[in-house]
């Protein structure tokens, strides 16, 4: 996890998942893979290009960890962090339409972005 601060105050972090216990792959990942669970920014601190800087100290975590790519899940309503994805790089590879079907975003698409660290 990587914590941004404007002065002690936190503004925004990351979270990159590794080795989770019951898996977070799918059967044709690479088990060299690692998730970004969570990118957060402050409302006010938004549009400035923390969660850009939050993600390459994601990045380069991963790749000093030897991770090959990275995936991201994305709900087809969070339109921001899709135009995030695309903007730093990140590739849509997969659409899951029913992916969220058991839960209360059942009407929303699960979208698969992959950033490949090689």
């Amino acid at each position: 996890m990587f914590i941004a601060f404007r002065g002690s105050k936190p503004v925004g972090g990351i979270a990159v998942g590794a080795d989770a216990p019951g898996g977070f792959k799918f059967h044709f990942e690479p088990e060299d893979m690692t998730v970004v669970w969570d990118i957060r920014v402050s409302q006010e601190e938004r549009r400035q290009g923390l969660a850009s800087k939050l993600f390459s100290s994601g990045v380069n975590w991963a790749r000093g960890e030897g991770y090959s790519r990275l995936k991201l899940e994305v709900t087809s309503a969070n339109v921001p962090m899709c135009r995030f994805c695309a903007k730093n790089g990140c590739e849509l590879a997969a659409v899951h339409r029913f992916g969220y079907e058991t839960s209360k975003a059942s009407d929303e698409a699960m979208l698969i972005w992959y950033y490949d660290l090689g």
